[in-house]
């Protein structure tokens, strides 16, 4: 079985074409939290080749830290970071800002007690290791979602 980041660089180097205008339009600010560092890493220039700005935290505390300085639009979140749980943050962020896009991944022997265990939920949970066009469908579903709401998350009014 191929390792996680080598399947998200076949994907995106076999699946992926550059941004385009209507997708830089839907630019978003993605903090990444994930103790595992290349795989953070990868996720981090994926994003950014498609055009995001990214935010990449090693732990909960940098990952809260990171969104109460400026507003994110999503997190993508690993549910095992450093002894602790994803759905910590998930319920943090979910608790200050309720429009933050959240996707939280974990091994696929976990999805159902994630899926569970997670109040609020998250938009997306993937299966690691996942492809990038899965993770890019989560963000679409995400940024449909927001437009749709037509709600802004600010520091000032939601302080993280």
């Amino acid at each position: 079985m191929p390792a996680s980041s080598d399947i998200l660089c076949q994907s995106l180097a076999v699946g992926d074409n550059p941004p385009d205008h209507a997708r830089l339009a839907n630019r978003l600010t993605v903090l990444v939290v994930d103790d595992e560092t290349q795989f953070a890493a990868m996720l981090r220039m994926m994003l950014e080749i498609q055009g995001h700005r990214v935010l990449v935290a090693t732990s909960l505390d940098t990952a809260r830290s990171a969104a109460a300085s400026q507003p994110v639009d999503v997190a993508i979140v690993s549910q095992e970071i450093a002894g602790s749980r994803g759905t910590e943050l998930v319920a943090h962020l979910k608790g200050c800002c309720p429009t933050v896009g959240i996707v939280l991944y974990t091994s696929w022997k976990r999805k159902a007690a994630v899926l569970l265990q997670c109040d609020p939920p998250a938009d997306a949970v993937l299966e690691k290791p996942f492809r990038y066009q899965e993770l890019r469908a989560a963000l679409d579903r995400i940024v449909q979602r927001r437009q749709h709401q037509e709600l802004v998350c600010t520091r000032e009014t939601s302080p993280c």
